[in-house]
């Protein structure tokens, strides 16, 4: 099943306080706007960074009983934004009771 939704990634440079992050967030179509912040990983590249962010988006927001929300496609905004559309998997525990 695909989604008819997006996740959408940025990129916030480091600041004097603050290390270099990427922020996941959703258009708050479903009410107020959700979003995680994840730091900046310097062993991924940057399309990589941004597919981590969006799975933690994923993991926190986007709950499905036995079912995981997992980050699909990527397709690319103005301004340096990625749009990332997921799909549910089977997780594990769901598989373990058939």
């Amino acid at each position: 099943m695909n989604t008819c939704s997006a996740i959408r990634t940025r990129f916030v440079g480091p600041t004097n306080y603050r290390p270099a992050r990427i922020i996941a967030s959703d258009d708050g179509s479903l009410g107020d706007t959700r979003k995680v912040t994840v730091s900046y990983d310097h062993a991924l590249n940057g399309d990589e960074n941004h597919k981590a962010a969006a799975q933690a988006f994923m993991d926190k927001h986007i709950v499905v009983a036995h079912c995981r929300a997992v980050v699909e496609g990527m397709g690319y905004s103005f301004g340096g934004e990625i749009f990332w559309t997921w799909t549910f998997e089977n997780s594990v525990d769901a598989q373990e009771e058939n």
